[in-house]
């Protein structure tokens, strides 16, 4: 009886799998059925139900993967046969945590990486861009800031969002599904961005934030400066709300923000992408040209990226090699094209959305 439901376990998570590979990306079917009907169902299940507790379910969902672990350990040490016939539960019972693992990740959330993008659904067509318009961003970003920097008090709002992060959580939930509801997605739910404890545990492995879908929860690291919150919080809602690629969570968090009331908001999202800007013309224009652009910088710019930068050396990468080649594997594997370069796709996706805003303007 154990064998059987071990082997159909097994079977259905590996049937998963391949059905995920056979569907592929940019998907009309996994768009309209998976993420318009049966993803909707578990986003609202699990926010007005779970999603109301104080804590993060990630420390559950460790506990729950700890105590597995117990129980394969103990079946192992405990067992009275020999050889190979000794590892015979200690296995079973492997499996079929991995095989609920792999369930749980695609059917909660995984099959969104087969949903169609937001270049095709909203009609973002980047492949006109050069560095001529990569300049162009730059300075567009540089004067928002600057336009920015007088409306608010920034020691203010850093002690604010310290204080009382899930008001500002509130205000970036709702100018993002604002900001969704005028793209045509669906907004159901309300995701939670969890700061997740111990203070730096993310930063070690170059990572800001995570969405965990085994429990439909964001996370951000508390390590991070405040300034960088908004949008950091606003991209991992992205995810929450059905989006894979991290270049398209990227540009929602920059929509989000820019769009919201609260300036100190505004400017977190603006200071994000400005940082995949210089980052992205690191490699498009030489070391003079761009030496010249970063110490053109406003001085109050320049001291926001140096101090965003000072918070998160606090917290020295582990591994850091490693952990690369593992994400940036995962992500193609799963069909996110360049895998970490992706990150910096929001610079492209960002100047297509203003061309098509001012083509739409020009139509009317």
């Amino acid at each position: 009886m154990y064998m059987k439901k071990t082997g159909f376990l097994a079977g259905f998570a590996l049937f998963t799998v391949i059905l995920s590979r056979i569907l592929g990306r940019e998907s009309a079917f996994v768009e309209r059925f998976y993420y318009g009907g049966l993803y909707q169902v578990f986003r609202i299940i699990y926010d007005y139900t779970l999603g109301f507790l104080p804590i993060p379910m990630m420390y559950i969902f460790i506990f729950i993967i700890g105590f597995c672990l117990y129980i394969i350990i103990k079946a192992f040490l405990k067992s009275d046969k020999k050889g190979l016939h000794r590892l015979k539960r200690p296995v079973r019972i492997l499996v079929n945590v991995l095989s609920i693992l792999i369930l749980c990740f695609y059917w909660f959330w995984g099959f969104n990486y087969n949903r169609q993008s937001i270049e095709t659904t909203v009609g973002l067509d980047y492949s006109k861009m050069d560095t001529t318009d990569l300049i162009q961003q730059y300075e567009s970003t540089v004067a928002a800031l600057v336009d920015l920097n007088t409306t608010f008090n920034k020691e203010e709002k850093v002690e604010a969002i310290r204080k009382n992060p899930t008001e500002f959580e509130t205000s970036c939930r709702k100018s993002l599904t604002n900001q969704l509801d005028q793209l045509s997605y669906y907004t159901n739910g309300r995701v939670r961005i969890r700061r997740l404890r111990p203070q730096g545990a993310l930063l070690r492995i170059s990572t800001a934030g995570i969405y965990w879908p085994f429990v439909f929860e964001g996370h951000i690291d508390p390590g991070l400066h405040p300034m960088t919150w908004p949008f950091t919080m606003t991209h991992e809602m992205g995810h929450g709300y059905g989006f894979t690629d991290e270049g398209t969570c990227n540009f929602l968090g920059w929509l989000g923000c820019i769009n919201n009331d609260d300036p100190f908001i505004q400017y977190s999202g603006w200071i994000g992408y400005l940082r995949y800007v210089l980052s992205n013309l690191r490699g498009a224009v030489d070391d003079d040209a761009y030496r010249d652009l970063y110490g053109n910088l406003p001085s109050f710019v320049k001291t926001d990226l140096s101090e965003i930068r000072e918070y998160a050396m606090r917290y020295p990468d582990v591994m850091p090699a490693i952990r690369d080649v593992f994400y940036h594997n995962y992500l193609k594997t799963h069909g996110v094209k360049g895998g970490l370069i992706n990150y910096s796709k929001v610079v492209k996706l960002v100047h297509a959305w203003e061309l098509k805003q001012a083509s739409e303007v020009q139509s009317k």
